[in-house]
């Protein structure tokens, strides 16, 4: 297969908001005149600028994304093809017009084919091993290097940490392209590979309102989303998410935060470090400190977020497992000041301490079970007694879509 690949330094490609017609001067005759590839994009069902976690179509002006390329002699796009024609080629879009350097041409030839993939927001990595040159041990960690056959793909890991997290969108794919006309852009249509998530934590105010009675987290296990995954960018649908080894299914194991507790030292002097460790779990409902210590509070009847002292309303981004149903286990201490008894959980204070384990599985109204969907973003609110646990959840599009309440 004969390429022509001419590379200008500079050339003006599609304006962010308008289609620009590029001029065919120079044109020889009897040859077919070189067409720069050029591209446009768009994040799909985009939310208000500024919201935390959210890749809009201005934020991505900004960040600008990444573009894959794979060009094929008159055959479709395969598994043993190889990002040649374009590696991690960042898009980016100043002062109002999308670019790159340095410019590709479509191969002239009538059967030459091309399939480009794309993902944002964009990153640095080093080609021959697929890496993030920045230091990070969450976001976009990685992906498939450029000699590695097949579809691209991007692997990721959450923090569980409200408003840290970094959101991930693919490109609609463009598969086995033909050479394009000088007014034509490949406009990506971006999508949104994860969930928003939200979830509270509130107790009864008889509960709360015991200045001897206080409620401390345990820990939370859910099942329906992953913290780290592998995303196939050969999708025209939903996200393909792959286990983060990215050579198979996910694996679908619940995921497990903790107080980070193991001996019951905590609060008491001389205690070790890891005793202290909070997991991600909001430090003021969980025991870290002696039971008078007033900066701690346990569960209230305000709603906290139960993933850190953010304020309740702010999510974290999850990977969702399709097909998978919500369900929720949370292990949580009710411990009551009583100066005849033994030592609670802070190892200094006498008391009754009371374990409580409840799991429940989320249903919508129609009795089916809830499975988190990308692109959505989602409230639970767990309200906790003394004698048992609720979960209310609402559910809606990443835009301001409808909503439905589980009971």
């Amino acid at each position: 297969m004969r390429r022509f690949f001419i590379v200008l330094a500079f050339a003006l490609l599609a304006s962010c908001s308008a289609l620009v017609d590029l001029d065919d001067a120079g044109k020889e005759q009897g040859k077919a005149s070189p067409v720069a590839v050029g591209f446009e994009a768009y994040v799909n069902r985009a939310t208000k600028a500024g919201q935390t976690g959210d890749l809009t179509t201005d934020i991505l002006k900004t960040t600008g994304f990444g573009v894959l390329g794979y060009a094929s002699n008159g055959i479709p796009f395969n598994e043993r093809l190889t990002p040649d024609f374009m590696y991690n080629q960042p898009v980016t879009c100043p002062a109002g017009v999308w670019t790159y350097e340095p410019v590709k041409y479509w191969p002239n030839e009538e059967n030459d084919r091309v399939s480009f993939f794309a993902y944002a927001p964009f990153v640095e990595v080093t080609p021959s091993t697929g890496l993030v040159t920045a230091d990070g041990e969450s976001g976009i960690l990685a992906m498939s290097h450029y000699l590695a056959e097949g579809d691209p793909q991007v692997w990721y890991r959450t923090t569980l940490t409200p408003g840290k997290d970094v959101d991930l969108c693919w490109g609609l794919p463009f598969l086995n392209q033909a050479k394009q006309h000088t007014n034509e852009r490949l406009q990506f249509e971006f999508h949104h590979a994860l969930s928003q998530l939200n979830v509270q934590i509130d107790a009864d105010m008889d509960v709360a309102s015991q200045t001897t009675t206080r409620i401390y987290v345990r820990s939370v296990t859910f099942t329906g989303f992953m913290t780290q995954g592998t995303l196939n960018l050969n999708s025209t649908g939903e996200p393909i998410w792959d286990d983060i080894s990215g050579k198979e299914r996910p694996r679908r194991e619940p995921v497990t935060i903790t107080d980070g507790r193991i001996d019951g030292e905590e609060g008491r002097t001389g205690a070790v470090d890891v005793n202290e460790k909070l997991a991600r779990l909001n430090p003021l409902i969980i025991q870290t400190k002696p039971y008078d210590a007033m900066e701690i509070d346990g569960v209230k009847e305000t709603a906290a977020n139960l993933f850190d002292k953010a304020d309740a309303t702010v999510p974290v981004l999850v990977v969702p497992l399709a097909g998978t149903p919500m369900s929720v286990t949370i292990v949580y201490d009710v411990e009551t000041v009583d100066n005849s008894l033994g030592l609670l959980s802070d190892g200094v204070t006498h008391g009754l301490s009371i374990e409580n384990r409840i799991t429940r599985q989320i249903l919508l109204d129609n009795g089916d079970p809830l499975s988190l969907e990308a692109g959505k973003k989602y409230v639970i609110k767990l309200h906790l007694g003394l004698t048992s646990v609720q979960f209310k959840a609402s559910v809606s599009e990443w835009t301001n879509g409808g909503s439905a309440d589980i009971g």
